[in-house]
């Protein structure tokens, strides 16, 4: 098996988990809104030149710090409410971000592996966009859904909380990805300009 050097674990493992849990930084209580474009163009970045595997790891960890920080309150509502142990209540709520995390997973994986041959503006402004809201749309519905933590949650005190009423949760999470796809592009543009 190939031994992984620091830099490339950094890469693959703990920088995208870091990007994920700063993530939930963007939502209530916090609310410091600007992470979460940050956040997601970050991922984005770590998936555009991906193979589809790694894009499936990558989005692993984004997935895991993401939700491992997002829903922690669950084991506490487990433990509080729901009348399980501790440990129980803590293997349970593992279990569920373990789970919540294939979500990203899958994002990356299926965009790597069918839509690579996109140039990048079409493949950061379009598809990756859109496949977001997709899979948030299908996380809150599969097995009775999980609605929270959905991008545009996090934008109830930005700007583009005024898109809300027009199109809805989803249409702001939509504009919130499409704003990490247009900040890369932009990065991407002033990098190769140099």
């Amino acid at each position: 098996m190939m031994q992984l050097n620091a830099t490339t674990k950094l890469r693959r493992f703990f920088f995208p988990l870091l990007a994920g849990a700063c993530l939930p930084l963007s939502f209530s209580p916090v609310g410091f809104f600007p992470l979460a474009v940050l956040s997601v163009a970050f991922l984005f970045f770590l998936w555009l030149h991906a193979a589809p595997r790694q894009a499936f790891f990558t989005g692993y960890f984004f997935g895991l710090g993401f939700f491992g920080l997002g829903v922690s309150w669950v084991a506490v509502s487990f433990y509080r409410f729901g009348g399980m142990g501790l440990a129980l209540s803590v293997a349970a709520t593992l279990l569920f971000v373990l789970f919540l995390a294939l979500f990203p997973a899958l994002l990356g994986w299926l965009a790597r592996r069918y839509f690579s041959a996109l140039n990048n503006a079409l493949y950061l402004l379009l598809l990756l966009p859109a496949l977001w809201v997709l899979f948030e749309w299908v996380r809150g519905w599969i097995l009775t859904g999980f609605p929270w933590l959905n991008l545009g949650y996090s934008q109830t005190d930005s700007p583009l909380i005024g898109l809300a009423p027009i199109i809805g949760v989803y249409g702001v999470s939509w504009a919130v990805a499409f704003s990490a796809g247009l900040l890369l592009c932009i990065v991407k543009s002033h990098g190769q300009k140099r």
